[in-house]
């Protein structure tokens, strides 16, 4: 169509030459054009003062008017035009085509210069463009509100797996989750909340699924070395922030109540706003799910561990003795709230404050961090080899079911699982001429923690009958047992203990469970400055110098065992980045990256030895590390509908807190470790554990193929050196002081933070999106990941079997360690049809692929989910949300040991070389059928 026209304006310009000489004014119309525009905020205010530059056959500028107005007479050709102000994020659009006695409108939006967003938010359309595409260097993906409100779902994950490259970590019987980009494992991803970076804490890993969607304005990623973001050089998989809603000029109100098919409700209000000069935004959100359990019991039993004497079966048909009948609802619910002010001195003046604080609960527990262990048949007594031998016994309340098949679930009861998240901001902005200086100061503290001071009125397992009236162990006034209740209290920290109760009808003992808590705790802390440069050519110059860091502690099982002792880890990033327009078609960008870690924290004494409890004596951990990265990308924008990307770059991921500091420390064997640590296992410190490093290069392209249709595809490699693997390695250890060796032949298992060789990432993504405003619409992502570990030396499989494994797909087994090895998928999509109505009704249906080698450890499956909605009135809408549509792969609703796909480990043959093994790995769930109604009140705006 351009060579079309151009002809006709060669045409035009013969025509024009054989026809008579008209006047001054006529010739001065005919031989030149216009391009005429607003320049207006996204608010829709007139931006007054901005300086309009367009280049090509001629170079000229010009100040907008009082109402945003512009207006430039040209000459016939190819123009490129940038728009500054002081304050203001720039605009730029190439490829502006001016022909003879034609004028091209222009509506301009910039946006506040702000550092809570990944994106180039400011954008510049003609009329008769609709949506647009990706002109920029990074592989990059927006989830809007909008798209996660049609699931009406108060978590987020579920939405967030929609982005093409976004994977959810799902860790087997614990229903903690955390966001995994580029392929790459969950401490290589980094997530930020408007724009200021997370903690890493103890395993290196933001909580995602306390997030309650509501405070969410939309969720922006951005993959691969063209990422240039303050923070680029430490996220080797990419940046994943989730933005809270945004001000507004105007007066906006939302609120929406709802509920599910499982007495799940929900609620939120949120209201944004100006008065004058102040602008402010304000929200609150509550949310709960219930799910298929809710007011449900469930037996609880314990599997035969001493299946054929070493491993912990936990498959259906197993045996078992029941421990008791209980609430297995596990209710989950979450509650959180967002302030922020932003006072506008000028237009290019402000400052802001903010404050976002989230909370979320598992209370009671109950199944939420279970398991379900198949069809047990119920044993009267499970006599365990370890000397003296002990025999436990099903709860007498329920002899009468000894030799019949239960369904059976594992879960700790008496207890309950909080998390609070508390973040406070501000921000200063202003401009000297048409620079800007940015400054954002933020802090705030993350906690979850684990209360299960009521654990110890539930029972573990019974004594045989009888025990209590032997002559050496008869009940006594005091209310010990003898050797039972001994053998009880000696394990009060690993296993149970007596409570002094008995069946007067047999003599049975009661050994309860112990008390048991869990506190990770990080206070996170950080500042940002930045200065930004427009040379008024559409070149830009970012300078930015960040310091954050992040103090963490944690303990497990009981406050004695520290995991990790008072730690605190600080980040200094020097950046210079450059946006050059190097020629019409052309854009340069280049970060340059200079990042300075240090930790502050304990180590083990060298060549100390653990004491009778597995305490080892510590002495101050005190590194630092410095590196210097670089990232380069080209863009080439032949036409206003094509946009071409190549980027190249380096980054490193610095050690956390939870693989460096402190001593080794013992977790406590339960029917949900598995086979691979049937007796529990024993994590140890790496405290001079390398950074890794890695080299990344990408080439995509964007394509507009209609006004409303956008294919897109990308292709990135990654290699990244010193690669952090937890290294599993079951029987790795014959004993640990203070451990429970109760299963003969089946010693502990043993987790060592390492530097493996290589994780060789290779992907492609591939998506194509037509969204009209009105009408039938398409959306399709599929991305395609080779994400394999290599170079690991034979000498880490001398001990046995253990993952990972060289040259086989990045996969875990279902372990309960957040940040752990995340099965990364060889296939992941998802796609959806939509129809929008011309009185606002809208409809969708949506599929989820879930590929080969995926986080539920399920074979391949698809997933529908459906959304209704409908205006009632021009301020209320209701909506029918269905997630799961067709119920399928969510099994029994729990975790299931030992039933899931399995997973490949490194060994070494007879002669020493590398071979592999498999075990079979936790069976994880999808989500079950759930279906939404929800009622939106809000100002009358679509």
């Amino acid at each position: 169509m351009l060579y079309i026209r151009r002809l006709l304006a060669i045409v035009l310009l013969v025509g024009l030459a054989l026809a008579p000489i008209p006047s001054y004014a006529q010739a001065a119309a005919a031989t030149s054009g216009a391009i005429t525009g607003v320049v207006k905020t996204s608010g829709g205010v007139p931006v007054s003062g901005a300086l309009v530059t367009v280049s090509g056959p001629e170079h000229t500028s010009v100040a907008t008017d009082a109402h945003g107005a512009f207006k430039l007479t040209l000459p016939p050709g190819i123009y490129d035009l940038s728009v500054t102000k002081g304050g203001y994020v720039p605009a730029t659009q190439t490829n502006i085509a001016v022909f003879l006695g034609e004028t091209v409108p222009l509506d301009v939006t910039m946006t506040q210069a702000d550092l809570s967003s990944l994106r180039t938010i400011a954008s510049v359309s003609t009329s008769a463009r609709g949506s647009s595409i990706n002109t920029g260097a990074a592989s990059q993906d927006y989830l809007p509100a909008a798209a996660i409100a049609n699931l009406a779902n108060p978590g987020v994950n579920d939405a967030i797996q929609r982005l093409p490259d976004a994977v959810i970590q799902r860790m087997g019987s614990q229903p903690d989750t955390t966001i995994v980009l580029g392929g790459v494992q969950p401490y290589e991803t980094q997530v930020l909340i408007d724009g200021h970076p997370l903690s890493l804490g103890e395993y290196g890993v933001w909580l995602s699924e306390y997030f309650p969607s509501a405070l969410l304005g939309g969720v922006e990623t951005q993959v691969g070395p063209g990422n240039t973001t303050p923070f680029a050089s430490t996220a080797v998989g990419g940046t994943a922030n989730l933005l809270t809603p945004n001000f507004t000029t105007t007066q906006t109100f939302n609120a929406i109540i709802g509920d599910d098919n499982y007495g799940s409700q929900y609620s939120s209000l949120l209201a944004t706003g100006s008065a004058g000069k102040l602008q402010y935004v304000a929200g609150a959100s509550y949310g709960s799910s219930n799910g298929p359990f809710y007011q449900t019991s469930k037996y609880v039993v314990t599997p035969d561990y001493n299946i054929n004497g070493t491993q912990n079966a936990n498959l259906p048909n197993n045996t078992g003795i029941i421990q008791f009948y209980g609430d297995a609802s596990g209710s989950f619910g979450t509650k959180g709230d967002v302030f922020k002010l932003r006072y506008n001195f000028s237009t290019a003046t402000s400052f802001d404050v903010g404050a976002l604080s989230i909370s979320g609960a598992y209370n009671p527990q109950g199944t939420s961090y279970g398991q379900y262990v198949g069809m047990i048949t119920i044993e009267p007594c499970l006599t365990y080899g370890y000397p003296p031998p002990y025999t436990q016994c099903t709860n007498p309340a329920y002899s009468s079911l000894v030799g019949q098949k239960v369904p059976g679930y594992v879960w700790y009861p008496g207890s309950n699982f909080t998390f609070n998240q508390t973040i406070f901001t501000g921000q200063f902005r202003t401009s000297l001429a048409n620079d800007t200086l940015l400054i954002r100061p933020y802090a705030g503290a993350i906690t979850q923690y684990g209360n299960g001071a009521n654990e110890d009125l539930y029972p573990l397992f019974w004594s045989a009958p009888g025990t209590c009236n032997s002559s050496n162990a008869g009940l006594n006034p005091t209310g010990t047992c003898g050797a039972f209740a001994t053998y009880c209290n000696t394990q009060s920290l690993n296993y149970g203990y007596w409570a002094g109760n008995y069946d007067a009808a047999s003599g049975a003992g009661e050994c309860n469970q112990t008390q048991f808590f869990e506190l990770n705790q990080d206070r996170l802390y950080g500042n940002t400055l930045t200065w930004l440069h427009p040379t008024g050519d559409g070149d830009l110059f970012t300078f930015t110098y960040d310091f954050h860091g992040d103090h963490s502690y944690g303990y497990y099982a009981y406050p004695g065992n520290v995991t990790v002792p008072p730690t605190t880890e600080h980040y200094d990033t020097l950046s210079l980045v450059g946006d050059i327009l190097a020629s019409r078609t052309i854009s340069v960008k280049a970060g340059l990256y200079y990042s300075l870690w240090s930790v502050d924290g304990m180590q083990q004494v060298p060549g100390a030895q653990p004491d009778m409890y597995g305490n080892i004596a510590q002495e101050p951990l005190q590194r630092s590390n410095s590196r210097f990265d670089p990232h380069i990308a080209l863009t080439y924008q032949p036409t206003g509908r094509s946009s071409y990307r190549a980027a190249f770059g380096t980054s490193e991921t610095f050690p956390f807190a939870g693989y460096i500091s402190g001593q080794a420390y013992y977790t406590l064997p339960s029917a949900t470790t598995g086979t691979l640590a049937p007796n529990g296992f024993v994590t140890f410190k790496s405290p001079y554990l390398s950074p890794e490093s890695a080299a990344e290069f990408s080439l995509g392209t964007d394509q507009q193929l209609t006004r409303y249709g956008v294919a897109r595809l990308d292709l990135q490699s990654t290699n990244i050196s010193n690669v952090f693997e937890l290294l599993t390695t079951p029987g790795g250890l014959t004993s640990w002081p203070g451990a429970v060796d109760y299963v003969p032949g089946a010693p502990l298992g043993a987790l060592v933070p390492t530097n493996s060789a290589r994780l060789v990432v290779n992907m492609a993504k591939i998506g194509f999106n037509y969204a009209p405003p009105k009408g039938f619409g398409f959306y399709g992502n599929m991305v395609f990941e080779s994400s394999q570990v290599k170079d690991i030396p034979s000498a880490f499989y001398a001990i046995g079997p253990a993952l990972p494994a060289n040259n086989q797909q990045t996969c875990g087994f279902g372990n309960a360690i957040p940040g752990s090895t995340t099965c990364i998928p060889y296939m992941k999509g998802y796609y959806a049809v939509n129809y929008t109505f011309t009185n606002g009704a809208y409809a969708a249906l949506g599929a989820d692929f879930e590929g080969k080698n995926n986080t539920y450890f399920q074979p391949p499956f698809l997933q529908f989910d459906l959304t209704l909605k409908y205006p009632i009135t021009k301020y209320l809408e209701a909506q029918i949300s269905v997630q799961n549509l067709f119920d399928t792969n969510d099994f029994y609703y729990l975790p299931m040991p030992n039933a899931g796909t399995t997973t490949s480990l490194g060994s070494l043959d007879a002669n020493g070389n590398f071979a592999l093994t498999s075990v079979p790995s936790t069976l994880v769930p999808a989500p079950p059928r759930t279906l939404r109604f929800q009622l939106r009140w809000h100002d009358g705006r679509p």
